[in-house]
């Protein structure tokens, strides 16, 4: 049996040469460009297990600004699903959190990072494959801001009969 890949597998592969010239940036700086993204993936890690155990737990954040930030965030939000498995045919994932918005589903992955790039696009795309949604966005942490992704036609395949 052929075991399906995951969604974060998928997006790995693409190429990023921004990250070249970024990587060169940071060790020029003298920062320890593998530290730095342990360090990165490890906030991340945290900050998701935050959030996920205030949803279900109501276990505090460890910082009240951040906690308070959530709060007002979701204050006109409904969590339809949280840290959820998804697959299809072609691959497996799992998403950070489906909201309910003013009659409108949103799939929402969140980001610490300053931008929004091709690869965040590709896997809320991907995971609105599995999670039929009318829309993607990303949330940044830890001010818990709202970025919508306009995306014109979800089909991979319009034009291209």
């Amino acid at each position: 049996m052929i075991r399906k890949p995951s969604v974060s597998k998928l997006v790995k592969i693409l190429d990023k040469p921004a990250l070249v010239g970024w990587a060169n940036k940071i060790g020029l700086e003298g920062i320890n460009l593998k530290a730095y993204r342990t360090k990165a993936m490890a906030d991340g890690s945290n900050i998701h297990a935050q959030i996920h155990a205030f949803i279900s737990d109501k276990n505090p954040f460890d910082d009240m600004k951040t906690q308070n930030n959530f709060k007002k965030f979701m204050s006109n939000k409904k969590i339809l699903g949280t840290e959820e498995d998804i697959e299809t045919n072609l691959f497996v994932g799992r998403y950070d959190i489906k909201l309910g918005i003013n009659g409108k589903t949103w799939m929402c992955d969140f980001k610490k990072s300053d931008g929004i790039y091709l690869d965040n696009t590709l896997q809320l795309v991907a995971y609105r494959m599995a999670e039929k949604t009318d829309c993607i966005a990303i949330i940044k942490t830890p001010e818990f801001t709202f970025h919508p992704i306009n995306i014109k036609n979800y089909n991979p395949l319009l034009g291209y009969n």
